[in-house]
């Protein structure tokens, strides 16, 4: 009677055993999972970092084409307004030419058939 309780109990005993080394081996599991999601959660906090700054950068690129687009207006507004000024200068020395062409052709020339040098003086 006193060996099948010993044997029992060394059942027991090398159950418990297995039972612990298995405990064990899911504990270092355990602990490596958490290492690994611990170094996920620093990776996605690195590629979160990253993100917002692209993110800023993106932002000052679309400021500053903006910018760069507001500027481009102010600039084509402005040839606009040049244009329109070159075109009323030369609308008014035309006016002025043809005005002083023909006082000179009809008070100078006498026969009004050729240019006279006075004209081509002017």
């Amino acid at each position: 009677m006193f060996q099948r309780v010993y044997r029992m109990t060394q059942r027991v005993y090398r159950m418990t055993q297995r039972v612990c080394r298995m405990t064990q081996r899911v504990y270092r599991m355990i602990q490596r999972v958490y290492r690994m999601t611990q170094r996920v959660c620093r990776m996605t906090q690195r590629v979160y970092r990253m993100t917002q700054r692209v993110c800023r950068m993106t932002q000052r690129v679309y400021r500053m084409t903006q910018r760069v687009c507001r500027k481009t207006q102010r600039v084509n507004r402005m040839t606009q307004r040049m244009n329109r000024m070159i075109q009323r200068v030369s609308r008014m020395t035309q006016r002025m030419i043809t005005f002083l062409f023909f006082r000179v052709f009809d008070g100078f020339c006498l026969n009004k058939c050729h240019f006279c040098s006075i004209l081509i003086e002017l």
